[in-house]
């Protein structure tokens, strides 16, 4: 299984004690402080190298990815635009329980749940912990599980990338971005290296939520980095590297920023 080595040129942007990279969103903040201005100077973003180390939790139910995205991606963005002074994960069980317009365990529509988070706001997990891991969902709960009361957290405004250096540029001056894939059978075992779907297979079998916190280039091959949400005995150690430049499953057709501050 391989590994994020030294030689792998990657470009975290943030995370702040989220379930995918426990990289201090400090650091990330100063890359995109140095290196947000020089997206153009390509020999000067390969200089850059991290190894991140990652601490995920298994998301045992498969249509949780529509809340879990939005809530991992938001956390992100506001640790790194913030300047690391929010350092919490928000809640996806409250995204799950609470977003009426959209289906919970069985899935959603991102254009619905991006309203939420704009109207009405997301709490952190300390205040509402994750617990639908069996796909049983509680009501609405209206303050913390400790009783204290609900303090929730909006976003501004949702921004609308569509190609490589558009998405680029968002992670290097924000933090992580989202966007849906199309998902074709051979992702379900995917294990290692540049992830390209089989040309055999010509229809997804499915859309996808992922979230995208960096980039890098295997033997003259571009990649996306992401963290899948199936736990650390998925692909390498939770991660797939998706090929980066061609669209490839239509990754780079609609991907989203959020503007938190």
């Amino acid at each position: 299984m391989k590994t994020f080595q030294s030689t792998t040129i990657a470009i975290i942007a943030a995370t702040c004690m989220l379930i995918a990279m426990m990289l201090s969103c400090t650091n990330a903040q100063r890359l995109s402080t140095q290196f947000g201005h020089l997206m153009s100077s390509q020999a000067l973003i390969k200089q850059i190298n991290l190894d991140p180390q990652s601490t995920f939790k298994a998301q045992l139910y498969p249509r949780f990815e529509w809340g879990h995205v939005p809530s991992a991606t938001v956390s992100d963005r506001m640790c790194v635009q913030s300047s690391a002074k929010f350092q919490e994960r928000l809640s996806t069980q409250y995204i799950l329980e609470c977003d009426t317009r959209d289906f919970g365990c069985n899935g959603g529509y991102l254009n619905t749940e991006f309203e939420f988070e704009l109207k009405r706001g997301i709490p952190t997990e300390k205040c509402v912990p994750y617990s639908a891991v069996n796909g049983t969902l509680a009501n609405c709960p209206s303050k913390c599980v400790n009783g204290e009361p609900l303090v929730l957290y909006k976003t501004k405004a949702v921004q609308n990338l569509t190609g490589e250096h558009d998405m680029q540029q968002a992670i290097l001056q924000g933090g992580s971005i989202m966007t849906e894939l199309d998902m074709y059978q051979d992702f379900l075992y995917y294990s290692s290296g540049v992830y390209q779907h089989s040309a055999n297979l010509r229809q997804p079998i499915a859309k996808f939520v992922v979230r995208i916190i960096g980039w890098g280039v295997e033997n003259g091959v571009k990649y996306w980095i992401v963290p899948n949400i199936w736990g650390k005995t998925w692909g390498m150690q939770g991660y797939i590297w998706i090929r980066r430049g061609n669209n490839e499953s239509n990754i780079e057709k609609d991907a989203f920023a959020f503007q938190v501050y």
